[in-house]
């Protein structure tokens, strides 16, 4: 999580580099991006979930499980082999991720991607910790 935002998208395909980089158009709106990322679907088909929040919704349980995978409360074995380089680890979060939720790892990898982005250079443990009082809010 120490690394410059435009870094971690060089771990995606070119053509999700070049569609992330159409959907932020110059800003740094990484979460309103991971949505339009979400709520991108054919002409004539329902969107993620079918629901209008859907890709809302979608991304805090996508932060939801980025959290618990980052900071240890779920995914051990999977973590244990992430690799080295960012591109085999976001893949493998994406992955082991996926497979939790029952979405393709390669749908969400973009949207990974995004929120670790929105993240900035936090610290992974003052990370975990902002994710640990979001959840302490929610359950009041």
């Amino acid at each position: 999580m120490d690394q410059e935002p435009g870094e971690l998208l060089l771990a995606l395909p070119a053509y999700q580099q070049n569609l992330i980089k159409e959907l932020l158009n110059g800003s740094e709106d990484y979460l309103g991006a991971a949505d339009n990322w979400l709520s991108t679907k054919p002409a004539n088909t329902a969107g993620f979930g079918g629901a209008p929040n859907s890709p809302v919704l979608f991304r805090e349980v996508l932060l939801d499980e980025i959290e618990k995978y980052l900071c240890g409360r779920k995914y051990q074995e999977d973590r244990k082999r992430m690799g080295s380089t960012t591109k085999v680890a976001l893949g493998a979060m994406s992955h082991a991720i996926g497979a939790s939720l029952g979405v393709a790892g390669a749908y969400i990898l973009p949207v990974v991607v995004l929120l670790i982005m929105s993240f900035g250079k936090v610290p992974l443990n003052a990370f975990c910790e902002m994710r640990k009082k979001i959840r302490e809010q929610r359950a009041e």
